[in-house]
């Protein structure tokens, strides 16, 4: 199986911050819950209004980066750090913002047993 070098890219600087996140923690091994944000600029043709409303969450993006595409990196780049294998993912949250900042933030949180 061929991974592009930018997506090969992409997921090892996840994988390098996930490590740092868990600091040698081991991953978890049960169910877990997975929320994701996709953070993204308003482009900076637009309006200061326009951006304003945006960065207000009146206006969401709907261009690239596809949630799910993004979703996937960030799950193969977490496997054995976070979490054995993401298989685990039981539930999933996601969505995309404009922001400030470009990046996503993630949460990862076991999950109970009924």
């Amino acid at each position: 199986m061929f991974t592009p070098e930018k997506t090969a890219r992409y997921e090892n600087l996840v994988a390098l911050a996930a490590q740092e996140v868990m600091q040698g923690r081991p991953p978890l091994a049960g169910a877990v819950e997975l929320e994701l944000t996709i953070e993204t600029s308003p482009p900076v043709s637009w309006s200061k209004a326009k951006r304003v409303a945006a960065l207000a969450g009146q206006i969401r993006p709907t261009v690239k980066p596809d949630c799910s595409n993004v979703l996937k990196g960030i799950e193969d780049a977490m496997n054995g750090i976070v979490y054995v294998d993401d298989a685990q993912i039981v539930q999933l949250s996601v969505r995309k913002i404009y922001s400030e900042t470009i990046g996503a933030m993630i949460v990862v949180k076991a999950v109970a047993h009924d």
